[in-house]
């Protein structure tokens, strides 16, 4: 199990960045949450095997890639610490 931790910036606020990134992760085998920063990014934090979550960034970024202006990517082992994927606020 491994872990991504994203940053995207850009317009990426108030265009349902949160609700797609739920969407998405509910149609797949991903654990974690998505989150909008003060400084006006979005930040998610998702954990399953390296596969699932390249296919799960790519949705996210193919949803909603209009949106985005930069991105940072960092991966991480895997902690188990999450029990489904969820919007935090």
């Amino acid at each position: 199990m491994k872990r991504v931790h994203a940053v995207y910036s850009g317009m990426v606020q108030g265009v349902c960045f949160r609700s797609n990134t739920y969407d998405i992760a509910q149609k797949m085998s991903v654990s974690g949450y998505v989150k909008n920063l003060v400084n006006g990014n979005v930040e998610i934090v998702a954990e399953a095997d390296e596969n699932e979550l390249n296919m799960f960034l790519y949705n996210v970024e193919n949803e909603m890639g209009r949106y985005i202006r930069e991105k940072q990517i960092s991966w991480e082992p895997g902690t188990g610490e999450f029990s489904g994927f969820q919007i935090k606020y």
